[in-house]
C-alpha cells in the first residue's frame, strides 16, 4: 500500500477534518453555486445561445425534428409549412402551434428543462449548456 501513497505528504493531524468544517465548506460552495446560477449569461454566452437557436431554426426548416418516446406516448416537435408544432401522441394528443420564434424557444426551453438539468443535479447548469443539450437532441 505504501507504494501507492509514496510521495504524498503524510500527516497524523486531522484538525481540518471536522464535521463542522465539512458543513462550512458545503455551505460556502452551495452559496457560491447559487450566486453563479442566478447571474444572467455573459455577452459571449448570449451570442453563442443565439447562434445555437439560429442553427436549430435553420435545421428545423430543413426537415429536422425533435422526438421523444416513452411508455405513455411521446412528442414530435417540427416545422410544418409556416409554424412550429409540438404534437403529442399516445395517451395525449395535445397539439401546440407557434408562428413566432420567441414563444417557440420559450416552450422548447421549458420542454427540455428537466432532461437538460438531469446530469447536473443537484446543481443548475449554465444556460449555454442547456441550449447545447437541446441542440444535440435535434434529429
Amino acid at each position: 500500500m505504501d507504494r501507492f501513497t509514496e510521495g504524498l505528504a503524510r500527516t497524523e493531524s486531522r484538525d481540518g477534518a471536522s464535521p463542522e468544517r465539512f458543513r462550512q465548506v458545503v455551505e460556502e460552495t452551495t452559496a457560491r453555486e447559487r450566486q453563479i446560477a442566478s447571474q444572467p449569461p455573459s455577452l459571449e454566452d448570449r451570442a453563442a445561445i443565439l447562434a445555437i437557436q439560429e442553427a436549430i431554426l435553420t435545421r428545423l426548416r430543413q426537415g429536422k425534428y425533435f422526438f421523444t418516446a416513452h411508455h405513455e406516448g411521446g412528442t414530435h416537435i417540427k416545422w410544418i409549412r409556416d409554424r412550429f408544432v409540438f404534437q403529442d401522441y399516445g395517451e395525449s394528443d395535445d397539439r401546440e402551434e407557434f408562428t413566432a420564434e420567441a414563444p417557440f424557444f420559450e416552450r422548447l426551453r421549458e420542454f427540455y428543462d428537466w432532461p437538460a438539468r438531469f446530469d447536473w443535479l443537484p446543481h443548475t447548469p449554465p444556460e449555454i449548456e442547456v441550449w447545447r443539450f437541446i441542440d444535440r437532441e435535434l434529429k
